[in-house]
């Protein structure tokens, strides 16, 4: 028989593209002059190239070269449109995709349809099979008999949808699909490759079918299956010309006698094709010589001889097994028939798979044709004590071809995104070599599949396997290939940071957090280390996720300490840990940045932030010991909290200093950073002043203190002697020596104020200043002494702006009862307010002061009062925001000490209701779910004055309560497919967080009905937050439900 190779390619390419997802139909547009070869190359090169940036999930790359396209090539118009919408439903968009669906005009035309099956495989891929169903269902009902210009597309919706049924295991279905497709094809002709194509697929899965079923009560059904398959093969072994047709019927028909029990008749068939086989093999071979444009991988060759293989392989178990074997016979089976030279003639089960295996390794059975070899090699080793491995000689090169080209399968498998039979086929592959390079992209590829298998999987069982199986693929590249020294621990470090990224896209945010550490715990030296762990902590930062951000930036810090980003990296950490609220790691890593930048400005600046930061910390301490009754405890606050003064001045220091060094020795500063370092030195030097003048502790050395405060303001008007702070820096030497009796010193600095500062605040309120900065240097007593001075001048030296000036100072000195007095005084002196607007904003103001006064003295009854009035008069003023928050807090008071149920519960209704109110001032949803939250507090603070109350049964009524208002949260707030975790801002994480730690303490309270949603809603937090501030409180909450199981 003479071979052709007329039909190989086109062949090759009609299989390709019948199996790839519909993408175009012929439009039904009149026909255009048809394009050159080249043009028509050029445009199906465009279609394939958008069409892999669609598949890609990469529809915003895809769209301008979609519109550059269309102007090129207008012909391809509907294409394209396809291509488009791909590319919307890849991200989702079927409301907008339904919308041109329904605007089109045409809805029994092609590209409707091929509109609506993109829907429906859309669809498929996200598992919703009951939608998907209904699309192809509609098409074929509506489309029972294509035209000319609709059955090519008519053909690959129906070979898609068969293959659909496959992969859902409805083969009966698919079955009935492609029979139905044979009878609408015609044979012969120009769709007589297409009519071989869907017969092949619908003999390979009869003979499946078949071969699955191992029932004996299904004997019929299955003869059924081989029967109709011998009918069609039958057909198929008249295909002469199309060689690949016609040696894959062989192998199929051979398939078939295995299958009827007739091995002799199938070893027979094979055997007589085999010249013609051979012939096919070095076809394809010439025009595919290293296998790489695919056409000796359809090669009918090896699968014939791998099927000979397999049917001998089993003879010889077989007899094995027998009672009396034939052990003559077992050896012909496996190693070939004796000749009468007394040699075997090679025709036997292990040498059909070692040549399979050797020399026809790209084809897909050539993985299985390996594991035989090994397994017959066994066997005869075990049973006859021979080592058939030391005959078969394979060079380094014949192997390593072996290993590539079952890699390569492998791979094509997995582009054909059926990630079951890409498990399938890469497992054994591993198993077999271990040591590959290939094999980092080949455990990656198993962790790959069964990420996307547990995210789509409906299941929860096969959830839990899945997601199990991911995890341990990734950990298995870990323990392959970590500290491994060649470009396999490259490999598998890409890998990790690729599968990641896809945990992250997925939504799994804390598992994508925990394969980036394995990878930077396990692959610190890897060359994309330190850039990743940048670009993350870039990611996060940009984000607002200040922990995540910090995570990464840490590693910089600690383990790529060489990184030209280092300084940088500290800079961002001391960031993200004021973000946090952690002001000690905020001071560590800021200091530490101080000493490693080489940017005299920077410096200069993380200095004076660092002083800034210790006198707050320190003053705050001084105040937190003063309001303590613990002897001891306040003994050792003072204590840090002068060490931190210390430091404060040491810091402000050292950034005068080189401010100062800097200014005098480098004389090419542009004016931008000569301003900064003349704002940089007063700065330092003023504040210097400052933490000497508000030391109060120890006490005897008070006077020293005071003393080193006035040199430090004479050096500050020294160096500044026009500076921002002069007029109060003046102010304070004075005041110093007011408080030192030194009253001719005190009276020459506020002398200088009128004289160098006229027209200063300071020199036109020298009083209200001097009461002011009394109180800042602990002189509490003295300092309201000058304010109640100021409250018994009737002379009208002050004016209604001064006086409440005095009470806001008053408030935050927390001297409540003159602060009340000094608010009800500026109200009076309104009065003399001429602007109307200006005298409203002072009354209004000193309203609400007047409130936070008399809150301030637990006065709740008149301040709620008071709240009550200003937020009726004084609705649109922006304090209204702020007489909410304090109503609040007032009513809650109230509510806590309150003995009667219905006053309580009124108070604590009115707290809500404030709440609401402030929901209407909110510019975000961030902001209204924070309120919200509020709300559930409020219950919360119910529930625990009723259990202070011991009212149990009360207590336990509003635990419910609050527990509901949060669960409700979550319900409407937990990540969803639509909006994952990995959309959400960090307020609306942060938010999130809270609820999940507010609700579960409230639910273990509850008892043991909540176990089960306690236990959801604990993993869940721990999935999103595994570093959460919130964990012990959740951890706790979840342990007591797990006690109570």
């Amino acid at each position: 028989m003479s071979i052709s190779h007329t039909h190989v390619l086109s062949f090759a390419v009609l299989a390709a593209c019948t199996l790839a997802p519909v993408a175009a139909v012929r439009a039904a547009d009149a026909p255009e002059a048809a394009p050159s070869k080249a043009e028509d190359a050029a445009m199906k090169e465009e279609l394939k190239y958008i069409g892999a940036l669609v598949d890609a999930n990469m529809p915003d790359l895809a769209e301008p070269v979609i519109d550059a396209a269309k102007k090129k090539w207008p012909q391809l118009g509907p294409k394209l449109k396809v291509l488009e919408i791909k590319g919307d439903l890849r991200l989702g968009k079927f409301a907008d995709v339904q919308k041109v669906v329904d605007g089109m005009k045409d809805k029994k035309g092609g590209e409707y349809w091929a509109l609506r099956l993109s829907m429906a495989d859309a669809y498929y891929a996200r598992s919703e099979m009951k939608e998907c169903r209904k699309i192809y269902e509609e098409f074929f009902k509506t489309v029972q008999q294509p035209g000319a210009d609709l059955l090519d597309f008519y053909v690959e919706s129906g070979f898609k949808w068969a293959q659909i049924c496959v992969n859902e295991k409805n083969f009966g279905e698919a079955v009935k699909m492609y029979a139905g497709l044979l009878a609408k094809i015609p044979e012969t002709g120009a769709t007589e490759e297409r009519w071989c194509a869907v017969a092949m697929e619908d003999v390979s899965l009869l003979i499946r079918l078949a071969e699955e079923m191992k029932d004996p009560k299904k004997a019929k059904v299955r003869a059924d299956y081989l029967a109709q398959a011998t009918k069609i093969v039958n057909k198929l072994l008249w295909k002469n010309e199309l060689i690949i047709v016609f040696g894959k019927a062989i192998a199929m028909k051979a398939h078939i006698e295995v299958l009827n029990g007739d091995m002799e008749k199938a070893q027979g068939l094979v055997n007589e094709y085999m010249p013609q086989l051979s012939q096919i093999h070095a076809s394809l071979l010439e025009q595919d010589p290293d296998g790489r444009r695919g056409y000796v991988r359809m090669s009918p060759m090896p699968e014939c001889r791998y099927l000979l293989a397999q049917m001998l392989w089993e003879g010889a178990q077989a007899e094995a097994k027998e009672k009396k074997p034939d052990e003559e016979k077992i050896k012909s089976m496996l190693l070939g028939a004796r000749g009468k030279n007394g040699k075997r003639n090679g025709l036997g089960a292990f040498n059909h798979a070692v040549n399979v295996y050797v020399k026809y390794p790209e084809a897909s059975c050539a993985g299985a044709a390996g594991r035989l070899y090994e397994d017959i090699a066994a066997f005869v080793l075990a049973r006859y004590k021979a080592d058939l491995k030391k005959a078969v000689k394979i060079s380094p090169d014949q192997m390593k071809k072996v290993r590539r080209m079952q890699f390569e399968n492998a791979f094509a498998v997995y582009r054909t995104g059926d990630c079951a039979a890409a498990i399938k086929a890469y497992a054994p592959l591993i198993e077999q070599f271990p040591d590959a390079e290939e094999v980092p992209g080949a455990v990656a590829v198993l962790a790959d599949c069964n990420l996307s298998l547990w995210h789509d999987a409906k299941d929860a069982q096969k959830k839990q396997a899945y997601r199990a199986a991911a995890d341990a693929a990734e950990q298995d590249l870990v323990k392959r290939f970590a500290g491994v020294n060649d470009a396999r621990s490259r490999a598998a470090g890409d890998e990790l940071q690729r599968l990641a990224a896809k945990e992250r896209e997925l939504g799994a945010l804390a598992r994508s957090q925990q394969v980036y550490d394995l990878y930077f715990k396990n692959f610190p030296n890897h060359y994309n280390a330190a850039q990743r762990a940048l670009s993350l902590a870039g990611l996060a930062y940009k984000a607002e996720d200040w922990e995540q951000a910090a995570h990464y930036y840490e590693l910089v810090a600690t383990v790529y300490t060489n990184s030209p980003h280092l300084a940088s990296s500290l800079q961002f950490l001391s960031v993200c840990a004021a973000k946090t609220g952690d002001t000690e790691a905020q001071k560590s890593w800021l200091r530490r940045f101080a000493g490693t930048t080489k940017k005299p400005l920077d410096r200069t600046t993380a200095f004076l932030q660092l002083a800034q930061m210790l006198q707050k910390e320190g003053f705050a301490a001084f105040t937190a010991a003063a309001e303590t009754n613990d002897v001891t405890a306040a003994e050792a606050m003072r204590k840090a909290a002068y060490r931190d003064v210390a430091g404060a001045i040491k810091d402000f220091r050292t950034a005068s200093t080189d401010s100062a060094k800097e200014l005098e020795s480098n004389k090419g500063l542009s004016k931008g950073d000569k301003e900064k370092f003349l704002l940089r030195r007063e700065q330092a030097l003023f504040l210097e002043g400052d933490c000497w003048q508000r030391l109060a502790w120890p006490e005897d050395k008070i006077p020293v203190f005071r003393m080193q405060a006035v040199k430090a303001y004479e050096r500050y008007l020294a160096a500044c002697p026009k500076g921002t702070w002069g007029p109060v820096a003046l102010v304070k030497i004075g005041t110093i020596y007011t408080a030192e009796k030194k009253m001719d010193e005190s009276q020459k600095a506020f002398a200088r104020l009128q004289s160098e500062f006229p027209d200063s605040d300071e020199a036109k309120n020298s009083v209200p200043r001097l009461a002011k900065t009394l109180i800042e240097m602990g002189l509490r007593q003295e300092g309201v002494a000058q304010y109640k001075q100021m409250l018994e001048t009737t002379d009208g030296k002050y004016t209604a702006g001064q006086f409440l000036a005095a009470g806001d100072a008053l408030l935050e000195a927390k001297g409540w009862d003159v602060a009340g007095e000094a608010y009800t005084k500026s109200i009076e002196l309104t009065k003399a307010v001429t602007n109307e607007s200006a005298k409203t904003a002072i009354i209004a103001r000193a309203t609400l002061g007047q409130a936070q006064a008399a809150a301030g003295q637990k006065l709740y009854a008149e301040a709620h009062q008071k709240l009550d009035q200003f937020v009726e008069k004084y609705a649109k003023s922006k304090l209204v925001i702020d007489a909410y928050e304090l109503i609040v807090e007032v009513a809650s008071e109230e509510g806590r000490v309150e003995k009667d149920d219905e006053l309580r519960k009124q108070y604590f209704n009115a707290a809500v209701r404030a709440i609401k109110r402030l929901r209407g001032h909110c510019k975000t949803q961030a902001e209204i779910d924070e309120l919200d939250l509020r709300s559930g507090d409020v219950l919360v603070r119910k529930m625990e004055a009723e259990e202070a109350m011991n009212l149990k049964d009360k207590a336990k009524e509003t635990c419910g309560l609050a527990a509901n208002a949060f669960i409700a949260f979550l319900m409407s707030h937990e990540p969803t497919a639509e909006h994952p975790a990995k959309d959400m801002t960090p307020a609306q994480l942060a938010n999130l967080e809270r609820c999940y730690s507010s609700a579960l303490p409230l639910m273990a309270k509850l008892g043991k009905e909540q176990t089960e949603m306690i236990l959801k809603y604990g993993d869940t937090y721990m999935e999103l937050f595994p570093n959460g501030k919130h964990k012990t409180a959740v951890q706790n909450a979840v342990n007591q439900a797990k006690a109570d199981q």
